[in-house]
């Protein structure tokens, strides 16, 4: 199989990733390791296709591509501030879900955290 494609786009791209991408993409790859842990350690009959199922997968996959493509432009046109914002409300987002799954795994979290994730919910 040919991966020119690929390599090509990554060199295309890669001047415009920086840690908030990486941090992005690491903190989405989180939320779905956590979310397994709490299907894996749920005692609800709650079924695997309800975690992972394809609807939230493309919703998933759309907003990386969504945000990667927007992150780029924003670059491009020198709107980093935005471009910044823009990814920091989706680390923040799925940052959330994290402590959520944290807490429904049993792992401490702060009162304090715990009383604005129920706000949020």
């Amino acid at each position: 199989m040919d991966f020119s494609f690929l390599i090509f786009f990554y060199t295309i791209i890669h001047p415009y990733f920086d840690s908030y991408i990486y941090l992005f993409i690491l903190t989405i790859l989180v939320d779905f390791f956590t979310d397994f842990i709490n299907f894996c350690l749920s005692t609800k009959s709650v079924k695997f296709t309800q975690i992972f199922s394809v609807k939230r997968l493309l919703k998933d996959g759309l907003v990386i591509l969504l945000v990667l493509i927007f992150y780029i432009y924003f670059s491009i046109f020198e709107f980093d501030s935005y471009a910044q914002l823009l990814i920091s409300f989706y680390i923040a987002h799925y940052g959330l879900s994290i402590l959520e799954n944290l807490n429904a795994i049993g792992i401490p979290v702060p009162e304090f955290i715990k009383k604005k994730l129920t706000k949020f919910k």
